[in-house]
């Protein structure tokens, strides 16, 4: 059988929970099941005759390592439920479709079996989804969806020097005296300057479960699963599928960044502030302070795939008709009002909120079941914002309708079960 890639829920406590959090569940662990053996001899002048206290001693040991045990499972929920790692798994049945689990669904589900895999949805449904894997946000298909729209600086920060595997690595190697990367590792104060070319290219496929190997030491491992993070963003920007803008240092509005920049060697970001340089800027150079070409960079999707650039047909040049010309804004009017993308920012906002409030409704008419798939209550809520409504604003209103209505089994991944006739 088809083996789904990633890492199952127990490697991937070993691999991003708080190595502080995972020692002290194991710790509590190890106490109670020892004290649990007939040859164990109790502290404190225990005498095995006094079973009352006993068995007392024995609850305390196995509540402390419930509790323990409860912390390390709420550190991974929490990964999984701020999108920071991303979640599939077999609806149903072992031998069903692999499909994603919901970010919001986690705040609900709950994990059954950390050896095998499996979560259970709470009541009324109690459906039970098998061989869970979980990758790192920037290894996942739908990693664009999840880069749209956010300021470089947040990317850089969430996604690739707070990524789990890279924090807990981190903390790993600190506690062993060794001195791993952090954004801000320069002597300086108030700078995170990194090359553009830090790294190597990520090997196609890989999720990073390979690349903390023991023979590497505890600050390699950490540098290079950032390494990986870190590229995986800058070849986005390398192959067009994602871009990149930014306000000129001379003045202007923002503009896109060109592909070639970010192949450029010698290039240089600051991950404080979110600028770009061509050249790494030496505050002690002779020669005087190097300005940025960009400042405050945002993502933003592509507006044509670079599969499909050379399929595209030439555009012909229609005269606008009277009416249909842009009108000019009064100079007594506020120009940031009357700019057209200040006009359709808002309108993309009011498509979104306008399309969570309509979820909400249909979700508080059936809160236990689903009765259509989600990519129809997509194509439904196309056809009424059109491209008002982008593919990410969808999710981010159906995840907040979900969370409002508290519908659980809107959030369940796969398709909705068939009512019986």
């Amino acid at each position: 059988m088809f083996q789904p890639a990633g890492w199952t829920l127990w490697e991937a406590v070993r691999r991003t929970v708080d190595p502080d959090l995972l020692k002290s569940c194991l710790s509590a662990r190890r106490d109670w099941r020892r004290a649990g053996s007939p040859r164990f001899v109790y502290p404190f002048g225990l005498d095995r005759s006094e079973n009352a206290r006993r068995n007392r001693y024995l609850q305390a040991l196995q509540a402390a390592h419930l509790s323990a045990a409860k912390a390390v499972a709420e550190a991974l929920r929490a990964h999984l439920v701020s999108g920071e790692l991303v979640a599939r798994g077999r609806r149903d049945s072992p031998l069903a479709e692999v499909v994603p689990i919901p970010a919001p669904a986690w705040k609900l589900l709950r994990f059954k079996d950390f050896k095998h895999s499996i979560v259970m949805e709470p009541r009324p449904n109690k459906t039970v989804v098998y061989e869970v894997r979980i990758i790192p946000a920037l290894c996942s298909d739908d990693v664009l969806h999840r880069l749209y729209d956010q300021p470089l600086v947040e990317v850089f920060d969430r996604f690739v020097f707070n990524d789990p595997q890279v924090a807990a690595l981190r903390k790993r190697a600190v506690a062993r005296g060794g001195r791993p990367r952090t954004v801000g590792f320069q002597s300086r104060l108030h700078q995170a300057y990194w090359y553009i070319d830090y790294g190597l290219p990520p090997a196609p496929g890989s999720v990073g479960s390979t690349i903390d190997k023991h023979d590497l030491g505890n600050a390699r491992a950490a540098d290079a699963v950032l390494r990986d993070r870190f590229k995986r963003v800058i070849q986005l920007l390398l192959d067009g599928t994602l871009i990149a803008e930014g306000v000129p240092a001379a003045g202007g509005g923002p503009v896109e960044i060109p592909r070639v920049m970010w192949s450029r060697k010698g290039a240089v970001l600051d991950l404080y502030k979110g600028d770009y340089f061509e050249q790494y800027p030496d505050l002690q150079a002779s020669e005087g302070h190097i300005l940025p070409l960009y400042l405050g960079l945002t993502f933003r999707r592509a507006a044509v795939p670079p599969t499909e650039m050379l399929h595209v047909k030439p555009i012909q040049r229609d005269h606008l008709l009277q009416s249909t010309r842009p009108a000019v804004p009064s100079p007594t009017q506020d120009p940031s009002t009357n700019s057209k993308a200040v006009r359709n920012a808002k309108s993309r906002a009011e498509a979104r909120q306008e399309c969570s409030e309509w979820l909400q409704e249909e979700m508080r008419k059936s809160p236990s079941h689903r009765p259509f798939p989600k990519p129809k209550w997509r194509q439904e809520a196309r056809a009424r914002w059109g491209d008002l409504l982008s593919y990410r604003a969808f999710d981010d209103a159906w995840d907040q309708a979900v969370t409002k209505s508290r519908a659980v089994a809107w959030a369940a991944a796969g398709a909705p079960k068939r009512s019986k006739q």
